[in-house]
């Protein structure tokens, strides 16, 4: 026997070992960036105490992949996230400089969006494919348990969401609306793209369970668009390298369930008839608020050209004259950036940060990957979809920085 060859099961102990230490550390920082930002925020928890030591984690997920995001490290998206990250920092210049937003101030309400550098760790760490998707099932598992829990316990709140603590929890669609995160809820959407990929390509009973458990809690979050993109865009994934005669039986079966859903559930019908009334009000002359909303972000806040090209940065409720101006002439009148996702980067980012949005897009459906990996394309497309009307891109990050990894990992295995 060699000395390679004794040596070899001590090499293996200390690599699963190794393994093991960077899977903790990863899920305990991928945790921590989904549960307080993009999660949801505990009633009883200050938030103060969880933005400090998300300040310093954050700070260390940096300093850890230091070499990655300043060095010559090179892929499908780093230069993208790294331009990204730049104009995230120069945008808090712009809030300085033309609003006279204190620069603290505006740097402490940018800080979420540098959580794109998590991008780097995840370059750096490597963890591998089954390792990503048991991350994402822990942390749906986490999300389903929070918001059953939170609609079981409705009227009375567990979790601040994102939602104002002094409006009464809304039961105008059929339901208590229970808004633990952004409409991109994170995770949620993620498992649900890939319940289907198991459905296709590692077919269990479960999965089948599972796919219809996810669908029903996006219904119950009665978010209008989310349920009609991740129903459009999960047909039509389920769908693809599909017989001619397997599409027609799959559409027929996904229209006859949905009939079905739609007579039986008072949420379908509940919501319908609130797009019906808006349209009515629509019609005899009231503007759509989110259309109100996009025209105030894009032509009446940037004051010159310098910010519309760059951004006005985050502004700071309270603390500044941009906040005021937001505050009194937008929120005023319901006009919540996080309403609309395009207008909130063009108003955070100017017209760079929305190409630079566009450029990653268009790298995502470019790149060629296996059809088992294809949720996570699907995914980051019901993001761009969903941002129209929300803000599932700003919202989201951390878990789109996985949908990144998992593209930039899986087109490996097309070039092989």
């Amino acid at each position: 026997m060699t000395v390679t060859e004794e040596l070899l099961p001590e090499q293996q102990i200390e690599s699963e070992e190794q393994i093991e230490k960077k899977a903790k550390l990863i899920s305990f920082i991928l945790i921590f960036n989904l549960s307080y930002f993009f999660f949801f925020r505990p009633l009883n928890l200050n938030d103060d105490l969880l933005k400090a030591f998300y300040y310093v984690l954050l700070a260390g997920m940096i300093f850890y992949s230091r070499n990655y995001i300043f060095g010559s490290y090179r892929d499908r998206f780093s230069y993208v996230i790294r331009t990204m990250s730049l104009f995230t920092f120069i945008s808090v210049f712009c809030a300085t400089l033309f609003w006279k937003q204190g620069f603290l101030d505006t740097f402490i309400s940018t800080i979420p969006n540098f959580s794109f550098l998590f991008y780097f760790y995840l370059a750096k760490s490597q963890p591998k494919m089954n390792e990503v998707e048991r991350f994402i099932w822990v942390f749906v598992a986490i999300y389903l348990v929070c918001f059953y829990v939170g609609l079981a316990v409705s009227p009375f709140r567990l979790f601040k969401g994102y939602g104002e603590l002094d409006k009464e929890i809304d039961t105008s669609r059929g339901i208590s609306r229970i808004r633990l995160t952004l409409i991109g809820a994170g995770p949620l959407y993620l498992a649900y793209f890939l319940s289907i990929s198991k459905i296709k390509y590692a077919f269990n009973k479960k999965w089948v369970v599972v796919c219809v458990v996810l669908f029903v809690t996006i219904v119950l979050h009665l978010g209008r668009q989310a349920i009609i993109f991740s129903f459009i865009l999960g047909l039509l994934y389920f769908l693809d390298n599909l017989s001619l005669m397997k599409r027609l039986l799959v559409v027929f079966g996904f229209v006859a369930a949905f009939w079905v859903l739609l007579i039986v559930s008072p949420v379908i019908s509940a919501l319908i008839e609130k797009s019906e009334t808006e349209y009515s009000g629509q019609k005899e002359g009231d503007e759509n608020p989110r259309i109100g909303a996009y025209r105030f972000y894009f032509t009446e806040v940037s004051p010159n050209v310098i910010t519309d090209l760059l951004g006005n940065g985050r502004y700071s409720l309270g603390k500044s004259k941009y906040g005021d101006f937001i505050d009194k002439y937008g929120r005023s009148q319901g006009y919540v950036a996080a309403d609309v996702g395009y207008a909130s980067i063009f108003l955070y980012f100017g017209f760079v940060g929305l190409f630079l949005f566009f450029k990653l897009l268009i790298s995502t459906l470019r790149t060629r990957v296996p059809n088992e990996f294809a949720y996570a394309k699907y995914y980051i497309f019901f993001l761009f979809l969903g941002n129209i009307a929300g803000s599932t891109l700003l919202g989201t990050v951390p878990v789109l920085c996985v949908a990144l990894y998992v593209i930039n990992i899986s087109r490996e295995l097309v070039y092989k």
